[in-house]
């Protein structure tokens, strides 16, 4: 197959991601600087599934900074003990292990994904993660999967060295506090209120033109989008309200990161002028390109309709129409009419 180059995206989450790979694949290597409680319970029953049906693992996990929970490992132990022909744990023997890499075979598809995502909760969330996925690419993974069993041969079976790693991690529990400390501290630096942006300036000339009127297919990933969204806003972070899968070229091609677009949601009932937030392509689940756009309406300059017939009959005026350009003269008019009427 051709060669596939993904960026997993934090709205689609690198749990999903993995999730998926592990539970297909029939080979993998999984290279994490840290492992923790949480992003084991997270995977634990998808792994297991993939061992019963005779799948191979190998963990290579790190030490550094003592990050690396004691019982996440122990976990992973037991669970080798189990299947001890297809599953083996180890540490790396480098203390600054720090590593984010891991290698899949599925069925003749081999697949790498090279990020910055450990395997703990946050890093499954993506939230502030950058991931990259090569599918189909044979010298891109066949030079990861040799580099990490290279590590392997070197590495310390996690059974023998466990005790020690347990005592060592526990030693460091006051300078983990501390710096629990430090990261609230900048937290709380980081969180006052921005200034605001300046206000929007509407072009006369021709806009790019989007319209959604169909609810997205993949649920899965349409949960996933709205489960970030709604921690990036109890966060207080600045994240677009909406998104939407661009099913056509001409569209994605259209849409420029920070640029004005005119937008008709019927999903809504609303019209009006938008800013590009984001956009980028993810991976559906037969590893075809997805293009999304993230957007927010522009305050003050959008139409909202809480009666369909209202709707339809405000978009039967501006003549909109599905077209991948808003000429200068439906942008005058809806301009205009947007300051003339309240939706």
């Amino acid at each position: 197959m051709r060669s596939i180059h993904h960026f997993i995206a934090e709205e689609e989450t690198f749990e999903r991601r993995i999730k998926q790979r592990i539970s297909s694949c029939k080979e993998s290597i999984l290279a994490t600087a840290f492992f923790t409680w949480g992003a084991f319970e997270a995977l634990r029953d998808v792994l297991l599934e993939s061992l019963q049906s005779g799948a191979t693992f190998f963990f290579l996990i790190g030490r550094y900074d003592f990050i690396t929970e004691p019982r996440a490992v122990e976990a992973l132990i037991r669970l080798s003990k189990q299947y001890p022909a297809t599953m083996r744990v180890f540490f790396d023997s480098e203390f600054t292990f720090h590593f984010k890499l891991a290698t899949f075979r599925v069925g003749v598809k081999k697949i790498i994904i090279i990020g910055s995502s450990n395997l703990t909760p946050k890093g499954l969330g993506s939230v502030g993660e950058d991931n990259l996925e090569i599918v189909g690419n044979q010298t891109a993974y066949s030079n990861a999967k040799a580099l990490l069993e290279d590590r392997i041969r070197t590495a310390d079976l996690a059974e023998d060295v466990i005790d020690d790693y347990r005592r060592r991690y526990n030693r460091a529990r006051t300078y983990r506090q501390q710096r629990a400390h430090w990261d609230n501290l900048g937290r709380k630096a980081w969180s006052r209120k921005r200034k605001r942006s300046r206000p929007i300036e509407l072009s006369n000339g021709p806009l790019p033109f989007c319209w959604i009127g169909e609810v997205e297919d993949d649920k899965t990933l349409k949960r996933n989008i709205e489960r970030q969204h709604a921690r990036a806003q109890a966060q207080g972070h600045d994240f677009p309200n909406q998104w939407v899968n661009l099913e056509i070229a001409a569209y994605a091609r259209q849409m420029k990161e920070d640029g004005l677009v005119v937008l008709r949601n019927d999903l809504s009932r609303s019209f009006g002028f938008a800013i590009c937030t984001r956009k980028f392509d993810l991976l559906n689940e037969n590893d075809r390109r997805k293009p999304i756009m993230f957007y927010r309406f522009c305050r003050g300059l959008r139409a909202h309709f809480t009666s369909t017939g209202r709707y339809e009959r405000a978009c039967k005026k501006l003549r909109f129409a599905d077209r991948w350009t808003a000429g200068p003269k439906l942008v005058q008019t809806l301009t205009k009419y947007l300051g003339s009427h309240r939706g």
